[in-house]
């Protein structure tokens, strides 16, 4: 594992050339007319010149790329460990569903997956939680994404839908990463295909099969504003052309969705906003018949998820009006519309998180003080026994045969890797069926927990979960510990704390990851939803900044090693924190961040601003809610004043967030900041909001992100450590020593461990400092004392603060000289090659003298002058501290161990 070093460090990230500057003052004009009139930043200004485009992406990646290419042998580290934790083929729990067991995997060296399936065994029983697929079946590929995926780029499947005979086969494919998906149809034994999206029409991702096995219903969405709004109906055989509309949803702040009950013989019609949703249901034997209405959809009333079950629609339904928002379960006959029975009454501390049916059982979700447990009716009996932890994630996986009294749950935690069970609901049996592969990873070295942290004064008297990792000996928990902060909070999101191969490499490297779960997200159900969205969206930034202090008052770290994290609605929060406590943390990192909230949402025709104004508020029609979301918009709210260091990112073809929208993030920080922050910026070129396909691609953008976390960290110990008192902070790697020194004039020292031990590192900075040859230097390294009679090259993690010395180095900090030791140590300390060269040299020089003896005049000066140049070669090996010192100690190893830094540890002193 390599360690963050002075070279990762970057002192001299501040050479780097900006990128030209005229892009920042047209941002700032920019923001400016913005507040006025809601202009994007990718439009002209008025004397023609553009704000941010494309160009100056990539200008700001060489700029971001020059700041890092110190650390790219720490990135590429991050990246190699991570790609360890990941399994080679990681195939899923195959799923019977039909006469097929179901299963996915990644081929060796491939980026994608490959989709397949393998007939059940002759003769195989009714489904069970212990039957296991038969491997001599001959394996069926039906969708190889790496061969999909050759020539793109990007290539991401969006759904992947199986006829009930298993004949056809439909799925979606997004190229680009806008996602505006193609739907293709494909027979499943020839592989013959059927381009199905109409020209100029974008699908979204979902789609389902009737039970005829012939009609095929998806759905596109609008150019603009990207709603999905449109369902379609194609027929196998016919022309794509012939596809039908059979609902268009005009509402612009609703959306549309299509999906099958679990028994698949109802096709199911979801129109949702926000805060209001209803559903709409078809006979799967009837593809062509009329979509009838599952209740009437009233304002603040949401429907789903919907499920049929022994005649009965079974609907978890939340209402706004009377204030029940956490659902109750409810069932309504499906001959005949009748008054609905109440099967799980609402509870205000109990969320009904999940739904799933099979033939003869009825399993439900329960999220309870911020916990998912899975059980049946009534509520407090059953339970899936899978939950282990303080803080987990536990979902719904893919579900298998209607008839079988199996369901199958997901489970992983901060420290437990994804694993899958298949649980009996009927017995109460359960069957571990994958736990994902980490490499090396040990559990045993970890630990996960859950805090509470109380509330900000004035925002309510409630407490904000925050999960915990951290390895157990990595960590001291005293307040000096660095640690990743991680938010999200909003759209009623439940951001559980679930298994990360990658963070486990910062947890190797002494951090704690914390996931604090504030409002605006569903943990602890819609109440707190609601309590974070809309008008009440500050207390999602309250949430963070209260998680932020205990965290600190707790003593797992300190505002210099504070360091917060948050994606797309998490940037805004982000964003939000930053602006109000920028004191609290080191450094700040927004991906994809929604910053520009009150330009977004000033403008209907941007993606999604119509369907989220009940998310956010509408400006444009509101002034009251104008004005409470340009008092937090993170953009808007910049001023001068010290920030954090932070890096943002962004995605060309990001539909979502605009590209540009992070790119004015960071000019404006950049203009405003007091303190002269690192503010980076990374956009992909050829990505939208999602990041990059493909296997692991995404990590490598993980890696460069956690590098810049590791190289503040570097540079917050190297001032540290000079605030101290200290001469200069001396940092190495494998190929270099840099020498930072305190006075903040003198020019740092780069000199090349192969050239440079100990020794030479001393001259060199009395050389630099004009010291005499008696003022002595004391190096300390974690705790430890080194001194300038050690010859020992400082690589890998090594970082040592420098202090001068006019006293010499006192007995017990250095390795005694032989004249300084009993003779019995000296003769226990003695290794073969030196003994060997001792009484070689010894011998030589007897041979020599007595030559001379014998011999003439001439004979016997000559010798003589050659017996005192051997006794002077040999004594520099014997004499000069025997094998405590010299040439000698720095070749060999003391008790099997060298005497020079391994990355991540200590001089080994005596």
């Amino acid at each position: 594992m390599r360690n963050p070093t002075q070279k990762d460090a970057g002192m001299n990230w501040s050479k780097v050339i900006l990128p030209s500057t005229h892009v920042y003052k047209y941002c700032i004009l920019c923001c400016q007319v913005v507040l006025a009139s809601a202009r994007r930043l990718s439009e002209p200004e008025p004397t023609g010149n553009v704000c941010y485009p494309a160009r100056d992406m990539a200008a700001e990646n060489a700029f971001t790329d020059a700041v890092m290419a110190g650390s790219a042998a720490l990135e590429g580290d991050l990246y190699a460990e991570i790609l360890a934790r990941l399994p080679a083929s990681d195939r899923s729990a195959p799923q019977r569903q039909g006469d097929f067991f179901y299963y996915t995997y990644r081929r060796p060296g491939g980026s994608y997956r490959v989709h397949s399936r393998r007939r059940l065994a002759p003769g195989s029983g009714p489904p069970s939680e212990a039957e296991a697929m038969d491997e001599a079946q001959a394996e069926e590929v039906l969708l190889d994404e790496d061969a999909e995926a050759a020539g793109h780029d990007f290539w991401d499947l969006g759904a992947l839908e199986v006829t009930q005979d298993g004949a056809w086969l439909a799925f979606t494919a997004d190229t680009k990463g806008d996602e505006a998906y193609t739907v293709y149809v494909q027979n499943a034994a020839t592989g013959a295909r059927t381009v199905v999206t109409l020209p100029a029409t974008a699908a979204a991702a979902s789609l389902t099969w009737a039970a005829d096995n012939a009609t095929l219903f998806f759905l596109t969405r609008e150019d603009e504003t990207l709603r999905t709004h449109r369902l379609w109906r194609y027929t196998l055989g016919l022309s794509p052309r012939l596809a039908t509309v059979v609902y268009e949803e005009n509402n612009t702040r609703f959306s549309i969705d299509v999906g099958v009950t679990r028994s698949q013989r109802f096709l199911l019609l979801t129109t949702s906003s926000e805060t209001t949703a209803a559903v709409r249901y078809l006979p799967a034997s009837d593809p062509q018949g009329e979509w009838q209405d599952l209740g009437v959809r009233a304002e603040g009333r949401l429907m789903g998820p919907v499920e049929d079950w022994r005649g009965w629609w079974l609907a978890v339904v939340r209402d706004r009006p009377t204030g029940k928002l956490n659902g109750e379960l409810q069932a309504l006959p499906i001959l005949y519309h009748g008054n609905p029975q109440v099967l799980l009454e609402h509870r205000h501390n109990v969320d009904l998180d999940g739904l799933t049916v099979t033939q003869g059982h009825l399993t439900v979700l329960e999220r309870r003080n911020g916990l998912v447990h899975a059980a049946g009716p009534p509520a407090a009996a059953g339970g899936s026994g899978v939950a282990e932890e303080e803080a987990y994630s536990l979902d719904l996986g893919h579900q298998g045969p209607w008839a079988s009294d199996v369901v199958r749950l997901v489970y992983s935690s901060l420290v437990t890797p994804t694993t899958t069970y298949d649980v009996n609901v009927r017995t109460g049996a359960k069957v571990l069926k994958k736990r994902e592969q980490a490499g090396n990873f040990t559990r045993a070295l970890f630990r996960s927990s859950r805090i509470w942290a109380p509330a900000e004064p004035g925002t309510g008297d409630v407490k904000i979960p925050i999960a915990l990792a951290y390895k157990r000996d990595a960590v001291r928990l005293d307040g000096t510990d660095p640690l990743l902060l991680s938010v999200y909070g909003a759209y009623g999101s439940s951001y559980d704390a679930e298994w990360d191969a990658a963070i486990i490499s910062m947890l190797d490297r002494g951090f704690i990851y914390a996931v604090a779960a504030v409002r605006g997200g569903g943990e602890l159900g819609q109440y707190w939803y609601e309590d974070g969205r809309a008008m009440a969206k500050n207390h999602t930034f309250a949430d963070t900044i209260a998680a932020a202090q205990h965290l600190i008052s707790e003593g797992y770290t300190s505002a210099s090693r504070l360091c917060i994290w948050g994606r797309s609605a998490g940037g805004l929060t982000v964003g939000a924190t930053v602006n109000m406590r920028p004191d609290l943390f080191r450094a700040a990192i927004l991906d994809v961040p929604f910053v520009d909230v009150f330009t977004d949402m000033s403008d209907p025709n941007l993606p999604l601003t119509t369907v989220e104004y009940e998310e956010w508020g509408d400006p444009v029609h509101n002034e009251t809610q104008a004005a409470y979301i340009l008092a937090y918009s993170p953009l808007d709210n910049v001023r001068p004043q010290a920030y954090p260091h932070m890096l943002a990112s962004g995605g060309l073809h990001d539909t979502r967030v605009p590209y540009w929208a992070p790119a004015k993030w960071v000019a404006v920080t950049r203009m405003s900041a007091t303190n002269a922050p690192l503010v980076l910026l990374k956009t992909n070129m050829g990505t939208g909001h999602f990041g990059p396909s493909g296997f692991a691609r995404d990590d490598r953008e993980t890696a460069l992100r956690y590098a810049w976390l590791l190289r503040l960290e570097c540079e917050r110990s190297a001032a540290a450590l000079l605030s101290l008192g200290g001469l200069a902070v001396v940092m190495g790697t494998s190929d270099e020593l840099v020498i930072k020194f305190a006075d903040g004039q003198s020019e740092d020292l780069v000199l090349h461990t192969g050239e440079c031990g100990m020794l030479e590192l001393v001259e060199k900075i009395r050389e630099a400092k004009g010291w005499p040859a008696s003022r002595h230097l004391r190096l300390v390294a974690a705790g430890r004392e080194l001194w300038d009679d050690d010859r020992i090259v400082p690589e890998a993690c090594a970082v040592l603060h420098c202090v001068a010395s006019d006293r010499a180095p006192p007995q017990g900090r250095r390795r005694p000289r032989r004249d300084e030791q009993p003779a019995a140590d000296w003769v226990d300390s003695l290794d073969p090659g030196t003994c060997l060269m001792w009484i070689f040299g010894s011998l030589l020089s007897l041979f020599w003298l007595m030559f001379a003896f014998y011999g003439d005049l001439f004979d016997r000066a000559s010798i003589i002058m050659l017996s005192t140049m051997t006794v002077a070669f040999v004594a520099p090996w014997t004499a000069s501290g025997g094998p405590q010192g010299g040439a000698i100690r720095a070749m060999s190893s003391h008790r099997g161990r060298p005497h020079s830094f391994s990355r991540g540890s200590s001089p080994d002193l005596e």
